[in-house]
């Protein structure tokens, strides 16, 4: 990961009820670009997937695409950037969230949306909504 950014992973919380997610800190202050946010995958492949977001676009000094399709992410398919709301996200990227407030900056953070078996994303009809315990919905559809 780029020097001033970190990704913090935390594992299942069975008590919460949280599946396994990641995120950036440190994207708002050195690349002036939202925090990204990850579920459902295990350190490494939360750690490749972000770094391949970042390395692809953010470090050449490009923003991440909202909502469209970007390949090569993932080998089951593409993944998909969404504006996630912040007063969902806090409970989840506590750190960014207070790292962009003590630096009085936005804090803006996108959630990494990846899709079903089906490749069907959360908003499609016939996507399984039983994956949504592993990938809570902190975008607006």
């Amino acid at each position: 990961m780029e020097r001033g950014v970190v990704i913090v992973w935390k594992a299942t919380n069975r008590k919460l009820r949280r599946p396994p997610f990641a995120y950036s800190v440190g994207l708002c202050d050195r690349f002036k670009r939202p925090e990204l946010l990850l579920f459902g995958f295990d350190e490494d492949d939360s750690l490749v997937i972000i770094n391949t977001l970042v390395r692809r676009y953010v470090r050449s000094g490009f923003a991440i695409p909202l909502d469209d399709p970007i390949q090569r992410v993932l080998t089951r398919g593409p993944v998909i950037v969404k504006v996630a709301c912040t007063e969902r996200v806090r409970p989840y990227a506590r750190f960014a969230v207070e790292y962009c407030e003590y630096l009085r900056l936005a804090c803006n953070i996108n959630q990494i949306v990846v899709p079903d078996g089906s490749g069907k994303f959360p908003w499609d009809e016939g996507y399984d909504a039983r994956l949504d315990c592993f990938q809570p919905r902190l975008f607006d559809p």
